[in-house]
């Protein structure tokens, strides 16, 4: 039952891995946090900034999709089966999600004031310490 529970926390984490990278790829434009970093509207920068930052947002984006996609396969066709080297691959690959996430967040938010989604991110830490933990058990 525990490996169970593991895997649905593991699987929350894919879930807004795969939500949020699917928005950065989508979007067109800066979130509104981002633009309450700068300071100004997404419209009112030069368009190569826009460019620029736009190309960035869909690096993050994909790789965040990709990485959330990773997880659940890994979820479905190793770690629901019980094979051990998932139990440390799961929380690997979902660190690789969520650390840098959660620097990117503070870093903006403590530099800037901005109210980027720090709360999101540390949530994600919580659910892969439960899954990790969880996993041994």
């Amino acid at each position: 039952m525990t490996h169970a529970i593991a895997a649905l926390c593991y699987g929350l984490v894919a879930a807004g891995a795969v939500i949020f990278g699917a928005a950065y790829v989508l979007r067109g434009r800066l979130m509104p946090y981002h633009e309450e970093a700068l300071g100004r509207g997404f419209g009112e920068l030069d368009a190569r900034l826009q460019t620029l930052l736009v190309a960035m947002l869909r690096v993050v984006g994909g790789e965040m999709l990709v990485c959330g996609l990773s997880l659940a396969l890994l979820i479905g066709l190793s770690f629901l089966d019980g094979e051990g080297w998932t139990i440390w691959a799961m929380p690997l690959l979902a660190l690789g999600i969520a650390l840098p996430n959660i620097y990117a967040t503070t870093f903006v938010r403590r530099r800037t004031g901005a109210h980027a989604p720090v709360g999101v991110a540390a949530v994600g830490l919580v659910l892969i310490g439960a899954g990790a933990v969880l996993s041994l058990l």
